[in-house]
């Protein structure tokens, strides 16, 4: 109860973590627990806009692979 906790979950898009989900994390107060939770999306769309905007194809292809 006297400790302080900075929990750093991430941004959105572009994972590193082999899952190309999309990650959010949550704080119980009550159980003092960090559950991270996945949610899908559609990462085919969200490509598409990244090359339609002209930016280097790499960052669309990792959406699909989480890498």
């Amino acid at each position: 109860p006297q400790r302080r906790w900075l929990a750093r979950p991430g941004s959105v898009g572009q994972p590193r973590d082999g899952n190309p989900a999309a990650c959010y994390a949550l704080f119980d107060d009550e159980t003092r627990e960090l559950v991270y939770h996945r949610v899908p999306y559609d990462h085919e769309s969200a490509a598409a806009k990244i090359r339609a905007a002209g930016l280097p194809d790499e960052l669309a292809a990792r959406l699909a692979s989480g890498t």
